[in-house]
């Protein structure tokens, strides 16, 4: 059985409606980034190298002390035998996750999106204990920043799991009936967990199950 392998931007693009996009986004058959979307990958990077070498946030995102950060934890958890939900936390400092936004759009945006209680999942699931989530919205042409809370309750983790077994259900079950795992995974299995492997969009063959976690 092909495992689907759940990701909020997947999830999220798919409940836009613009499933032409999720279908590429998932199959790596498009790349899909922007001069913004560049900008933001590189303060991630620096905020990384920052937080890991201070032990506090940029000053860009307020200077905040913390206790023991860790920084880019990339993890999978499986929710069913069809089913593994991925992310990369930015941050998690706990009990607290930290994500860090560049651009216009606020961290009250951010907050009111499904990416919060997905991520408490994700987190929870990992062995990871966390009661809130804290956005930290950076916008790098005015030079001002903004942070929203979300508190990560039982009700919370509750209804994100409903989304994320909802969406996840309605894409797997539309990419098994429409044969999208046998037209793009076509590259063998993986030499490290037996998983199929399929090409990016960039000539890359990879394993579709979790071996890109451990690269």
């Amino acid at each position: 059985m092909t495992r689907f392998r759940a990701s909020y931007s997947t999830l999220s693009t798919w409940a836009s409606g613009d499933w032409e996009k999720a279908i590429k986004m998932y199959f790596k058959l498009e790349t899909f980034t922007s001069l913004a979307m560049e900008e933001g990958k590189a303060f991630h990077k620096m905020w990384a190298f920052h937080i890991e070498k201070n032990k506090s946030t940029p000053p860009e995102l307020g200077n905040i002390k913390l206790i023991n950060p860790v920084t880019e934890i990339k993890k999978t958890v499986n929710i069913h035998d069809w089913l593994d939900l991925v992310g990369v936390i930015d941050c998690y400092d706990k009990p607290i996750i930290y994500e860090w936004k560049t651009g216009k759009k606020s961290s009250e945006s951010y907050a009111s999106s499904q990416q919060a209680g997905v991520y408490g999942v994700l987190a929870t699931l990992s062995g990871l204990y966390v009661d809130q989530a804290k956005i930290y919205r950076y916008d790098q042409h005015v030079k001002k920043s903004d942070v929203s809370t979300v508190w990560i309750t039982d009700q919370v983790l509750k209804d994100s799991m409903n989304w994320i077994e909802t969406l996840s259900s309605e894409i797997h079950n539309y990419f098994t009936e429409n044969k999208l795992y046998e037209k793009y995974y076509t590259y063998g299995n993986c030499e490290k967990c037996g998983s199929l492997k399929a090409k990016s969009s960039s000539g890359n063959i990879y394993c579709v199950n979790t071996c890109w976690l451990k690269n």
